[in-house]
This record gives C-alpha cells, structure tokens and sequence, in this order.
C-alpha cells in the first residue's frame, strides 16, 4: 500500500513537472509570437506612415510653389507702391483692392501651412514606433513649412514699411475681405513667440547631430533631399543659426500693431541693410548657383537666328529646389512666339490677342512661359539662367489657318495664374508644361494620374520628339552648358531614358 502511494505520488509530481514545462514552453512561445506580432505591426505602421508623409510632402511642394509665386509678386507689388510714394501719387482703389486680396492669399497659404507643420512637428514623440527616417522626415517637413511661414512674413512687410497709409489699412481690416487687425496680431504674435523659435532651433539642433546619417539618406530619398534644402537654404533659418538676428527685428514689426506708434523713422539703417540683405532678394530663393548658359550671349544669339514660331523650349535647372522634385529630366517648358515681322506675315501682328503685347515683342519679350507669378512673355536672355535647352519643332510643318490658331491659342493664355495643381482638365491657371498641351490641341498628349488629377510633366512633352510616331523633331540641344551637335539625338534619348 505504502509502495502504491509512493507510485501514485511520484507520478503527480511526474504530471505536474510536465504541466508546468510544457507551460513554460506555451508562455516562452506565446512571448515569441508576441514579438514577431510587434514587428510585423512596427513594419506596417512605418510602411503606412511612409506612403502618408510622402502625400503630404507633395502636397506641401505646391504650397511652397504658391509661396514663392506669392513673394514675387508681393515685392512687385512693393515695387509700384513705393514708385508712387516718392512720386506722392495717392493710393488708388485698384491699389486697396490688390493689397486686401494679397493679405488675404497670405492667409489662406498661412491655414493650408499650419495643417502641415500641426500634423507633423511633435512626430517623434507621439509615434514610439516610427522609424529614425520617418521621424527625422516628418520633423523637417514641420520645419521646412515653419520657415517657409517666418520667410513669408519678412518679406511680405516689405511692402508696407514706407508707406503709413498702407500700414493703417492693413491694421484696420476689411469686413468685405473678412480681415481684421486682430488676426494680423496673432500672425505677429506668431512671428515673435519665443516659444516657436525654440522648436525651430531644437529640430535643427537635431538635424545638425544626424547630419551625416541625413546626407546619406538622402542620396535614396529625395523628399528628406528637398526638404533639407529648403531648410538650409531659409533665409530666416540662416539668421537663427548665424547671429539671432531675427529676435532684433521687433521694431520693424511693431507696425503691424493696431494702436503702435509710427516708428519708422527710428529704424536702424544697418537693421534696414539686414532685412533687405536677407529677403530682398527672395525671388531666386532656394538656387543654389547660376545656371551654365547664364548670360551667354553667342548661344541666345545663337538660338534667336535658329528659332521658328511655335518651337518648344524644355530647359533643366537642377541647382533649383523646386527641380528636385518635378518628375524627369527636365523642369520647364516654353513656347518661342516669332518675331514681329513673322507675326506680320501670318497677319496676326494687329490680332486683339497680340496687340496688347507689340512693345514687349519688339523689345525682344518673344518666349510664352508659364511661372509662379502667371503666364508671362519673357526674353531668351531671362529664359537662359539653365543648364540645358531643348528646341523641339513639329516633323509636319501645318497650314496656314492651323498656324493662326495656335499661335492664338498661345497668346490666350498670357496672363492666366499658375496652376499649382498641375491639372491638365483645367483651362483657367495654368503650369508649364501645360501650355504646349493648351496649345497643340491636336497632338494626343501622355498624361499621368497624381493624387486624382491628370497632369503632364516636361518630360511627357520631351518624349514625343522620340516616340516611333512622333510629333515633334529634336532642332538643337545644350547639355550641361554644352551644344551638343551631332551627339545631341542620342545624348537626348540617354537622357531622357535614364530618368524612365
């Protein structure tokens, strides 16, 4: 009996050991799984979080594409006021409604860019999960929307430091634009706070300590490229980093203040020296260097002897920010109108469209482009700050009614808005490499869908001058500054593929 109880007891104990190891075995298991679940979870939620970031920089892109046409045409708007302040010409209504809309556009742009900055600037704190990429991306996109807002604001009260009429506009609002001066304080607040300045400085704190690790992301991904340039490149974070300036600034702005004082007269003229050294100049912000054909004059006399009207022009400029993140090789796209004698032997000379443009023809203004400020007539001297150009010219030459309304139909869309959302089925703005689609209405032009919306890139209009049927026929090409000759078809199509 006693030999049986020692049985039974040993095998419980037998029983229980093995429970207990196979439970060991379930819970070691069970933690394993655990684990590769975490994993799994961590590689999607950075896959997923990737895809968004990369929408939402693209969407930004157009932002700072509105931003900068914005600034131009802010300090062009600048430029007519202060003429007309030393000359004691009185503000005229056009001029009230021009500076109300423009504050307003200033607005709106500043909403659509604190979405961004909002979303993203406390990214490495909220997400445990999101990779060092991820973060540091998303980090520089809240900053890079940051500056674009301080650069803005210094160079848009440009306009307004001459002149007290229009700081007391400004200040006391519009019902009928929905301003008021309240909502400039905030923007001014803004501007000052401490606060912000410290965030800015702490991500560039951060991005100066992973600052190898980032140039060698970046070689792979060029959203964290564009945005580091458009970081670096900041006129206001070029201050922060430098000397703090920027927090010396607060007599300039103390204008936009509802019941401030005039202290214009009191202002500084090195403080003066320092604004326009840094944002005068904001209309070739974010290019890094001047292009190869840059005031070369034996190749715009060159290319004046050799253009024809209707001729395509595709140019390259990869030392500019926005280059980086147009799709291709080529960044912009044009059209070469003819000469005043040309558009006389058409009989178009005297046409309503090209009337209104005869000054500017004859002054040498004979290229159509499409820039951030509108649809504009410039010069092959103002066209050539690239490294590359392209003249493409239709094989079949087209009769003459067919020649008059496409020369009308490119005249028609001088001064249409830019279209910063490149969407082809839209007539009334307009980007550039939508012009030739505008234009050539009987070409079948290759289009690609972009978040929803049909859009053609420059590259599109370069590929139809290779294509087994194509439309158009390779004239000359400058690549890299050089006139390519007899290698230029073939270095064209390398080009061209390489970037497939």
């Amino acid at each position: 009996m006693i030999k049986i109880s020692k049985y039974i007891i040993c095998f419980v104990l037998s029983c229980l050991w093995l429970n207990c190891f196979a439970g060991n075995i379930k819970t070691q298991a069970g933690a394993a799984q655990i684990q590769v679940d975490t994993e799994k979870f961590r590689q999607d939620f950075n896959r997923i979080e990737r895809q968004k970031l990369a929408l939402s920089i693209k969407h930004f892109q157009k932002l700072v594409e509105w931003a900068l046409g914005l600034r131009k045409r802010t300090i062009s708007f600048a430029e007519i006021l202060q003429v007309k302040h030393k000359n004691s010409i009185p503000i005229s209504g056009k001029d009230v409604d021009i500076l109300q809309q423009g504050i307003q556009e200033h607005l709106l742009l500043r909403e659509e860019i604190l979405k961004v900055i909002y979303a993203f600037q406390l990214y490495n704190i909220k997400y445990d999960f999101a990779d060092k990429e991820l973060r540091l991306t998303s980090e520089m996109l809240s900053l890079a929307g940051a500056l674009v807002l301080y650069d803005n604001f210094a160079i848009s009260i440009m306009t307004f430091q001459n002149d007290a009429k229009l700081r007391r506009l400004v200040n006391r609002g519009d019902r009928g634009f929905d301003l008021n001066a309240d909502k400039l304080e905030e923007v001014l607040n803004n501007y000052h706070s401490s606060s912000n300045r410290k965030k800015i400085i702490k991500i560039l704190q951060q991005i100066k300590a992973n600052r190898t690790w980032i140039d060698q992301a970046k070689v792979k991904n060029k959203d964290m490229a564009y945005l580091d340039e458009l970081i670096t490149q900041s006129p206001s974070v070029q201050s922060i980093q430098g000397n703090n300036t920027i927090k010396n600034y607060s007599i300039y702005w103390g204008l936009f203040k509802a019941h401030s004082k005039d202290n214009i007269s009191k202002f500084k003229e090195s403080a003066f020296n320092e604004v326009s050294k840094m944002f005068g100049n904001s209309v070739g912000l974010v290019q890094s260097r001047r292009g190869y054909l840059y005031k070369n004059k034996t190749v715009a006399e060159e290319l004046k002897t050799i253009l024809k009207p209707l001729d395509i022009l595709l140019d390259q400029t990869p030392f500019r920010l926005t280059a980086k993140f147009i799709p291709g090789h080529f960044g912009h796209v044009a059209i070469w109108t003819g000469s005043p004698d040309e558009l006389k032997k058409l009989g178009l000379w005297e046409h309503p469209k090209i009337k209104p443009y005869q000054a500017d023809i004859i002054a040498g203004k004979r290229i159509i482009e499409a820039l951030r400020d509108g649809v504009q007539l410039n010069t092959i001297e103002h066209f050539m700050d690239v490294d590359d150009i392209v003249v493409l010219r239709l094989v079949q030459a087209i009769n003459r009614k067919k020649q008059l309304d496409t020369t009308i139909r490119a005249f028609r869309q001088l001064d249409k808005e830019y279209d910063f959302n490149f969407d082809v089925e839209t007539s009334d703005k307009i980007v550039c490499s939508e012009l030739a689609y505008m234009v050539f209405t009987n070409i079948k032009w290759p289009t690609e869908n972009t978040l929803g919306r049909n859009t053609i890139s420059p590259d599109n209009v370069a590929y139809l001058a290779t294509a087994k049927t194509h439309p158009f026929k390779l004239i000359k090409f400058y690549y890299k500054g050089r006139d390519m000759k007899e290698e230029a078809l073939k270095t064209y199509k390398k080009v061209l593929k390489s970037h497939k």
